[in-house]
Formats: structure tokens, C-alpha cells, sequence
């Protein structure tokens, strides 16, 4: 009993999680083989992961659009390469994805709008009063009413 492991446990007595094991087993292949691909060396490999395989596609999940851009470029090279492995060698295609959360904090990276001074809202308000055009004057006076705090 000294053997006993939870994953021993796990794979014998419950088929779904034995799945997801065995399928993490394999991710954890592929990822060495695609480490062994790329190079320890090569900044690409700090930026990528295999996934999921799928019919006869892999795909990759990229960190950021810029390193999805580059893995793009690569991966003729890396395909041939993966091909040589034994589980990958029915590999028709690479499909490249950016992870959902990279994606969304890209997004939230964008620049807030920029925030008046109380000077200048000031002096937009001053100009807001002198326009005879109401719609100007409306306009300015919600620019006026951004003040930094």
C-alpha cells in the first residue's frame, strides 16, 4: 500500500477523472515535444502552449496578438518538426489563439480619457458662457464638467 497514489486511485475508480489524467499526460508530452520543437532557447517557447489536438489539427494558445503574429510566421518550421513524434505525426495543421484573458487585459490596457485640469475646465467654462450657440455651449460645458480631481 505503500505505492498507493491518488492518481492511482483516481485512475481506478472514477473513468472521467482517469480521462482528464490521461489526457493531461499527453499535454504535458506534446509541450515537451514542442519545447524540443521551438529550442529551450528560442523566445517564442515562453510565450506558447499546445492545448488541445483536434482531428488533425494542434492548437496553440499565443500570450499576447504580437506573439500570435510571430508564431505564425513559424509555423510551417514547427509543424514539420512536430510531425516527427509519434503521436503527432497525423498533424495536418496549426492553429494559433491568443488566450481569452490576454485578450481582455489587452482591452483593458486602452487609455482612459484624459481628465481636465480645474485651470483649463475652468476656462472651458468661461468660453461655454460667451457662445451664443446652444449646442456648443451644452457641448462645452460637459467638457468643463471633467475636472481632474
Amino acid at each position: 500500500m505503500a505505492n498507493f497514489t491518488i492518481k492511482n486511485y483516481l485512475q481506478q475508480n472514477n473513468s472521467s477523472l482517469s480521462l482528464l489524467l490521461s489526457k493531461l499526460e499527453r499535454l504535458k508530452q506534446w509541450n515537451y515535444y514542442l519545447q524540443e520543437s521551438v529550442g529551450i532557447d528560442n523566445p517564442l517557447l515562453n510565450h506558447c502552449q499546445i492545448v488541445n489536438l483536434l482531428e488533425n489539427k494542434l492548437i496553440l494558445m499565443v500570450d499576447s496578438p504580437t506573439w500570435m503574429t510571430r508564431m505564425r510566421f513559424y509555423v510551417p518550421e514547427l509543424l514539420a518538426k512536430l510531425q516527427q513524434y509519434d503521436g503527432l505525426k497525423h498533424i495536418k495543421d496549426i492553429q494559433c489563439k491568443v488566450y481569452p484573458s490576454a485578450a481582455l487585459k489587452s482591452k483593458k490596457n486602452k487609455q482612459k480619457p484624459a481628465l481636465l485640469s480645474a485651470k483649463t475646465a475652468h476656462e472651458v467654462q468661461e468660453t461655454a458662457k460667451k457662445v451664443g450657440d446652444e449646442t456648443i455651449r451644452k457641448i462645452l460645458e460637459k467638457i468643463a464638467s471633467r475636472i481632474k480631481m
